[in-house]
């Protein structure tokens, strides 16, 4: 099961910033992949949703 997380909840367990996380989406030139590593809502408003453990795993990797 996927643990999704808000952008708040996720970038405190993440240990970064709201900003910092939402830089590295792919829609701004990062690296984490919409539909792969966070998710949009179903409308304009709704909160992006982050898959924790994938962003975990791609931002460990990419910091060794």
């Amino acid at each position: 099961m996927k643990s999704l997380l808000t952008t708040g909840k996720a970038a405190r367990s993440l240990g970064m910033s709201e900003v910092t996380l939402r830089r590295y989406r792919d829609i701004v030139g990062g690296f984490l992949k919409e539909d792969e590593h966070w998710f949009s809502g179903a409308y304009k408003n709704s909160p992006i949703r982050w898959d924790i453990e994938k962003c975990h795993k791609i931002i460990s990797n990419r910091n060794k």
